[in-house]
């Protein structure tokens, strides 16, 4: 009786420990298909925030005019241009590569529709012109920049008895703007950022020449330095029937003008043979400084029916004057 006792004891034993194993192996695996779905999941989110970083396509510039084919076969655009079924541009990373427009669209009046954009690297954003019944919503137009103005030649020095030359004026830096409407018909703008637009830089006039010889010859005048060019956040002009809404503007720079040139020095004076003394020339002027780019976050000009609702505008700034040049020295009068 004994043993078969000792027996059932041992068999209860063992099967308490069959089942503890068991309960352990069965909650490691649970654990194991928990994680194994956790990490396809996790593998499935990454997979997809992969998928949603290619959408946005790099593009270069995109000309349109009048006919969409072109841009439907290259796959840029979609749609039919009805009311229903409008042309879309959307998606799409622009670099302008530093000159020109990012997008410009002419001589159209298909439905259309821009949206999801970035546009960044050129003078204008997004250009409509002559154009008609579009939809410009929720893009980013950024880093537009005006081509800075040339510098003024200095002027040539002076020869035997002939003045020296003037400097020669500086150039105007380009106007930018992020959206440009001009001779446009029932256009919406809305939920578009349109940042750091900023106008070229004038460019410095030449220093005016040296007087020549052999006396009494005067100095070059320095040029004038370039105004700098304008900036705008959108720019409307001869337009009809465009709505402006929850559009945020800001950081809109005007060019800097450029410097004068400085005057050239006039020549010094000479003993004259008789005991006549010539007076040295005459310095040169001074140029004046270039005056700084306006700007707007939005500018109309000539424009009806116009509406403009809850955009936000902010940090504005015009552009500074250049500086003028400096006069330049008279010639000395001659020591006998």
């Amino acid at each position: 009786m004994k043993s078969n006792a000792k027996s059932k004891i041992i068999i209860l034993i063992t099967l308490s420990i069959l089942f503890g194993l068991l309960s352990i192996i069965t909650t490691n695996l649970s654990l194991i298909t928990s994680n194994s779905n956790k990490n396809s999941e996790y593998n499935d989110n990454r997979n997809l925030d992969n998928k949603n970083l290619q959408i946005s396509a790099v593009s270069g510039k995109i000309h349109i005019n009048n006919n969409w084919s072109a841009a439907k076969s290259a796959g840029i655009a979609t749609g039919s241009g009805t009311y229903s079924d409008p042309y879309v541009i959307e998606d799409l990373i622009i670099d302008a590569g530093g000159m020109g427009n990012g997008i410009l669209i002419e001589n159209s009046n298909d439905y259309f529709l821009i949206q999801n954009c970035t546009i960044v690297n050129g003078e204008i954003g997004l250009k409509l012109e002559n154009s008609s019944n579009g939809v410009i919503t929720n893009n980013i137009i950024t880093d537009i920049s005006g081509i800075n103005g040339v510098n003024g030649n200095n002027g040539a020095n002076g020869g035997y008895w002939v003045n020296a030359g003037n400097g020669g004026t500086g150039g105007n830096g380009g106007s930018v703007s992020g959206i440009y409407l001009y001779n446009c018909y029932n256009i919406t703008n809305s939920l578009n950022t349109v940042s750091f637009i900023n106008g070229g830089t004038g460019g410095s006039g030449g220093n005016g020449g040296i007087g020549g010889y052999p006396s009494n010859r005067n100095g070059g005048n320095g040029g004038s330095g370039g105004n700098g060019g304008s900036a705008s956040g959108f720019h409307i002009f001869y337009s009809d029937n465009i709505t402006n809404f929850l559009n945020i503007i800001s950081f809109i720079n005007g060019g800097s003008g450029g410097n004068g040139g400085s005057g050239g020095r006039g020549s010094d004076g000479s003993v004259g043979s008789a005991g006549g003394n010539s007076n040295g020339g005459i310095g040169g002027i001074g140029g004046s400084g270039g005056g700084g780019g306006g700007t707007a976050g939005f500018h109309f000009f000539n424009s009806n029916n116009i509406t403009n609702s809850f955009n936000n505008i902010s940090v504005i700034n015009g552009g500074y004057g250049g500086i003028g040049g400096n006069g330049g020295y008279g010639g000395h009068f001659p020591k006998e």
